[in-house]
């Protein structure tokens, strides 16, 4: 809309869950990446991260980013694709999204979302922009 102002995001995707359920969630999506379910292409996992961080990203685009993440967009695009795995997990998530003008550099979000990373460690996911 004309006058509305463009943001980009950076967010976490965090789950409350016991540890029993943690090596579930590490468990199933393990299963699901080698076996390639449903022809996705899901992200990269991090075994030495026993996190209740899941997922660090950014997206100027966060409804198709969340999309993706739930397994209902983009089969080849590397995401969590949780509809794939996690249903029966019945693991509650929150998202919790940081908006930025997009007047903030590129490198400026990079290091942000980095530190985030860093700090959280989470499950899946990689650190720093292709």
């Amino acid at each position: 809309m004309e006058g509305e102002e463009e943001y980009r995001f950076i967010y976490v995707i965090h789950c409350d869950a016991s540890a029993r359920k943690i090596n579930d969630t590490r468990t199933k999506f393990s299963e699901a990446k080698t076996a390639e379910t449903d022809g996705r292409a899901y992200a990269r996992f991090n075994p030495s991260h026993s996190s209740s961080c899941w997922y660090v990203g950014s997206s100027s685009d966060i409804a198709c980013r969340f999309k993706e993440h739930l397994g209902y967009g983009a089969r080849r695009t590397y995401a969590l694709h949780l509809s794939s795995w996690a249903l029966e997990l019945k693991i509650p998530l929150e998202i919790v999204a940081l908006r930025y003008s997009l007047s903030v550099q590129d490198d400026v979000i990079g290091a942000l979302e980095d530190a985030l990373w860093t700090a959280l460690r989470p499950m899946f996911g990689r650190k720093g922009r292709r």
